[in-house]
């Protein structure tokens, strides 16, 4: 027979492991941000249109959302 067990997980390293990845995620996008400002700002000026894509869906029953 083979019995299998759960990860030896403590709580202490779930907590750090999740601020971890809150505060790297948190450090990446403002450091991403002037990147997506720029690229924002570029579309706007070449096209003068709308930065983000919109489309009208419409449903099987020919419902538009």
């Amino acid at each position: 027979m083979l019995e299998l067990e759960g990860p030896a997980s403590r709580t202490t390293t779930r907590v750090l492991k999740r601020w971890f990845d809150v505060i790297g995620a948190t450090a990446i996008l403002v450091l991403a941000s002037p990147i997506f400002l720029a690229t924002a700002l570029a579309i706007k000026l070449h096209d003068n249109g709308p930065v983000f894509y919109r489309q009208k869906r419409a449903t099987y029953g020919g419902r538009v959302f």
